[in-house]
């Protein structure tokens, strides 16, 4: 978490001055406010992070405490096939995280009945990632991987969504990704890129189920 201090110096004599920093990671803000604190001059102090949230010394402490146990380095990918015929979407995810020094992966699949397009899948991948993200309550930034150009430019706000149902999707994964209080990046790669979740979805059309979470020393 990245930490902008806001405070005021004190001097005796002198009028007050205030000052604002840049951000700066959360434990270097801890080292700062013991050090300022030696001198005997630091007034006001507040602390805000760039989501415009306020914190106190305590506060900050503890959640950088959660944060260090919590999964870092997340890095998800998601991909939605449609058949056509049936109307029916195979949906494919993968995930890759950090957490107590040992890495972790999450793959799943699904299928879902009844979509109109394979656009509608692709969104409907990415809720499904959405989903396993918020469970997995992580606490540092995000960094979400599609092949879907009207997906990935639609979610970061570059392309508006003029599709009703497309748009219902996109809400629903907006709430899902905003509940994180963490910063998302989106990212689009190549089809190639994103061969694993592809496999996924199409093993999920093909009627064979899929999830394994597991880990690496």
């Amino acid at each position: 978490m990245n930490i902008q201090i806001q405070w005021t110096y004190t001097k005796k004599g002198i009028n007050d001055i205030s000052f604002v920093s840049d951000f700066l990671d959360g434990k270097e803000v801890l080292k700062w406010l013991e050090d300022a604190r030696r001198t005997g001059r630091m007034g006001s102090i507040e602390l805000v992070d760039e989501q415009g949230r306020t914190w106190n010394e305590k506060n900050l402490k503890q959640y950088l405490q959660k944060e260090s146990e919590a999964p870092s380095e997340v890095q998800g990918w998601f991909d939605g096939n449609f058949d056509k015929e049936t109307h029916c979407a195979g949906l494919g995810i993968y995930i890759t995280y950090t957490q107590q020094q040992r890495k972790h992966q999450l793959r799943k699949n699904r299928v879902l009945n009844e979509l109109a397009s394979n656009n509608e899948a692709e969104y409907a991948a990415l809720w499904m990632l959405a989903n396993e993200l918020k469970d997995l309550n992580v606490m540092s930034d995000v960094t979400i991987h599609g092949d879907s150009m009207n997906v990935i430019h639609g979610m970061a706000k570059d392309w508006a969504i003029y599709d009703d149902v497309l748009q219902s999707w996109a809400e629903r994964i907006d709430q899902n990704v905003q509940s994180l209080q963490v910063p998302i990046h989106w990212k689009l790669i190549s089809s190639k890129e994103n061969k694993r979740c592809d496999q996924l979805a199409e093993q999920a059309l093909l009627g064979i189920s899929i999830e394994s979470h597991s880990s690496a020393d």
